[in-house]
């Protein structure tokens, strides 16, 4: 049997189970109604684009409901008609045309009333940008209308640096090494580099290895390069060259001859190592009879030319630099003995050879 209630004031009657039924949908419907009306407010302060470098903006915004924030910038002034929908269509759409950057920002609910940053990078210094913003609470609902800025990006300073370029070593032998490293210039105060984040840096050794190459990934950031070491012994000279380019154009860049030595190639001219007799000049062999007394004497007629090095623009470079010699009788480099006459070989009067060991000179000056 249905129970019913009589409703004073002339209302209906209704059934129990309708009252349910009401009370269950109101519950429903009132919270769904009261979010759905609720679109996002700005933090204080925000939105705001804030110029980090030349070509990138930090973008400060933040909302106080969770849901999510819709940027647009655009490469010149922009002044048309543009809706809540129409920047949000064009930020999930992404970059087109005059359209050069878009973000789509998420804002969880740990993240409210709370100021957020995005870095936005661009292509172009020294223009100006629009850039709009607008928010959606987490159910879509859009901000009535979005917010516009005009900014410049600034203009790209000049790439500024203190560079040293060179030899570290020149022969081969004994570790002929390049050498690059900048930094800040400092005068009466300290310059800005120009080195900002995309800036490219380029070190070509000259030789055909190959080239060290590295990109700055944030303002000042300059890198420590290695030495390299010259191995080939195809030339004397090598053009080295470096340069350093911001992605919005301004470079620094130089050259330099970086000469190495260590050829003993006669017949392209050089030079080459030769001792000979003194007495008459003859780099070939000298026969000594076993049981005969000689006096010898041998001069260092080496050619020490190795392609005089060639600056640009000056006339070649002779090799001055002051050379070490030593005599070495009876053993190669390496201390193997090589003498096989049987006895003791007397050198200079005083210094004995034989079978057992064989003699170093002492290290001279160039006598020449």
């Amino acid at each position: 049997m249905e129970c019913t209630y009589r409703i004073s004031s002339g209302l209906k009657a209704l059934s129990l189970s309708a009252l349910r039924y009401i009370a269950i949908l109101t519950l429903f419907v009132a919270p769904f109604s009261f979010s759905a009306a609720q679109a996002p407010e700005w933090v204080p302060g925000t939105p705001l684009p804030v110029p980090s470098y030349p070509i990138a903006f930090d973008m400060h915004y933040g909302i106080d409901v969770p849901g999510t924030v819709y940027i647009i910038v655009i490469n010149f002034d922009f002044g048309g008609d543009v809706t809540s929908e129409g920047i949000r269509d064009g930020a999930i759409a992404g970059p087109s045309g005059g359209r050069v950057a878009t973000a789509v920002l998420p804002v969880g609910a740990g993240e409210t009333n709370t100021v957020l940053n995005h870095l936005i990078e661009l292509t172009q210094a020294n223009r100006q940008h629009t850039i709009y913003f607008v928010a959606a609470n987490e159910d879509g609902v859009l901000q009535d209308e979005p917010l516009r800025f005009l900014v410049s990006t600034p203009p790209c300073p000049p790439v500024r640096l203190q560079v040293f370029f060179g030899n570290s070593g020149e022969c081969v032998n004994t570790g002929a090494f390049g050498a690059f490293s900048a930094g800040q210039i400092v005068t009466p105060t300290v310059q800005p580099t120009g080195v900002i984040p995309g800036t490219q840096w380029t070190i070509d050794w000259g030789d055909g290895s190959p080239p060290f190459t590295y990109t700055s990934t944030e303002n000042d950031d300059i890198p420590d390069v290695p030495l390299h070491q010259y191995t080939s012994v195809a030339e004397c000279n090598y053009v080295a060259t470096w340069s350093v380019v911001s992605p919005c154009g301004t470079f620094l860049n130089g050259s330099t001859v970086m000469v190495v030595h260590g050829r003993d190639i006669p017949l392209d001219g050089d030079g080459q190592l030769r001792i000979v007799d003194h007495a008459t000049g003859t780099p070939d062999i000298i026969y000594l009879c076993e049981g005969t007394e000689y006096n010898v004497v041998l001069r260092d007629a080496s050619t020490w030319n190795c392609q005089n090095p060639t600056a640009p623009g000056a006339t070649p470079v002779p090799n001055t630099d002051p050379r070490t010699l030593q005599w070495v009788y009876g053993q190669n480099p390496a201390g193997t003995v090589m003498n096989t006459i049987t006895g003791d070989v007397l050198i200079d009067n005083m210094h004995i050879t034989n079978l057992a060991g064989g003699y170093n000179g002492l290290v001279q000056p160039d006598q020449t």
